[in-house]
């Protein structure tokens, strides 16, 4: 008897999204006779509880899974990080920052021109500590055995493409196989005890006719920004479920007293009936596959961005942070499953602008037409984890190797 495989798994900390995909990637290798061990990281993630509460939950619904996490280190590192990595030759005679570049398009093989403001934040500023970690990494991928991507072919198709045709390395440089195994996303909670309130509220409304609103684990705004959203709904006529986090200084203000501080007065009076503010959180994946959500304005997380495909749900793309302004490109320019808000990214979206783009996505032609085309994309996406759909396929041959 052959020895069992074992896959050892490093999701990238900091966020709780890499867990989920990291979780539901192991669940796929398990069945196939490999031990898998997910390691965490010594350092406490960012949301520390809910990170938590998504671990002590995983290990007790995935038993077959290890999870592991290194110690904290005990001593201070006072060693510049800067020493352990080495600078490419483009990093050496390059003297601009992508920042610097503002507004200028960025153009690489597979992908529309990106605006270099618009690059992942942590790669803006070429003498960041992290802009130069990437550039180490992006040569030591060319040395791997393969890359896994959480996509699928289907809905990335030129990017993936481009990689395999070889494109996307540093001349005279490997690519390394390409492994679109996606979409990989949190499953719905179908044995919860307690259904969420918001989801009783949208039976109760009409099919395909809601806007949800929501911001990933770590979209906070601003008083003055969430007062013009609240502007913007109630004046676009439309039905509306909004997930909204305490803005900063005001996380443990609670009911009244916080309803007084950030909405306009008598907001939740005059839209009640229409309107659902769900204050922290929701179930955003079983929200999303509610046939009453018939649009959705998203931060452009990646694991948000699969979850509204995978339920054939057209999307306002406001970004936020990361590398959600390049998502907001892909979504809008090369997937066209997405219309951007307008004012992301000078420091304020007006509420005239989100009345303007909620009536859009919901009642006219060019909304009925994106609605159609991420119904299209929805079709694919299901079939490429099914058996003999594309990821399956592509993971069946990965694990035999």
């Amino acid at each position: 008897m052959s020895p069992k495989k074992l896959a050892v798994i490093y999701p990238p900390p900091g966020m709780i999204g890499h867990l989920v995909s990291t979780v539901e990637l192991g669940k796929l290798l398990v069945p196939h006779g490999i031990d898998v061990t997910i390691v965490l990281g010594g350092q406490d993630d960012g949301g520390a509880a809910a990170t938590a509460s998504f671990l002590a939950d995983a290990a007790a619904t995935n038993p077959e899974l290890s999870f592991h996490r290194l110690p904290q280190p005990t001593l201070p590192c006072n060693v510049p990080a800067d020493d352990y990595v080495s600078r490419s030759v483009i990093q050496e005679e390059n003297t601009m920052s992508f920042r610097d570049l503002s507004g200028d398009l960025v153009h690489a093989p597979g992908i529309p021109p990106i605006p270099a403001d618009h690059l992942p934040m942590s790669q803006l500023d070429r003498d960041s500590v992290s802009s130069r970690h990437f550039l180490a990494l992006s040569e030591q991928v060319c040395n791997s055995h393969g890359v896994m991507v959480n996509s699928c072919h289907s809905l990335e198709r030129r990017a993936a493409d481009a990689i395999v045709a070889g494109l996307c390395t540093f001349p005279g440089r490997r690519t390394p196989p390409l492994h679109c195994i996606g979409p990989l996303i949190k499953p719905r909670e179908e044995d919860s005890t307690e259904r969420h309130e918001c989801l009783a509220w949208l039976d109760a409304q009409p099919k395909a006719s809601v806007l949800f609103l929501c911001f990933g684990s770590l979209g906070v705004f601003s008083v003055e920004q969430i007062k013009q959203v609240a502007v913007g709904l109630e004046t676009s006529g439309h039905r509306f479920l909004w997930v909204v986090r305490p803005p900063p200084g005001l996380e443990h203000v609670t009911g009244p007293d916080l309803d007084a501080l950030i909405f306009p007065e008598g907001f939740l009076r005059r839209t009640k009936g229409r309107g659902l503010v769900v204050i922290s959180c929701s179930p955003q994946r079983e929200v999303l596959e509610h046939g009453a959500v018939g649009g959705f304005v998203s931060h452009c997380g990646w694991n948000s961005v699969l979850e509204a495909v995978t339920a054939g749900v057209p999307m306002l793309a406001w970004p936020l942070y990361a590398e959600q302004r390049m998502n907001k490109v892909f979504l809008v320019e090369e997937m066209r499953l997405a219309v951007g808000v307008e004012g992301y990214d000078k420091g304020i979206v007006t509420a005239e602008e989100i009345q303007e783009k909620a009536r859009w996505l919901m009642d006219s032609d060019g909304g009925r037409e994106l609605r159609e085309r991420t119904l299209a994309a929805m079709r694919e996406v299901k079939e490429a984890p099914s058996d003999k759909g594309e990821s399956k396929m592509t993971l069946l041959e990965l694990v035999s190797q």
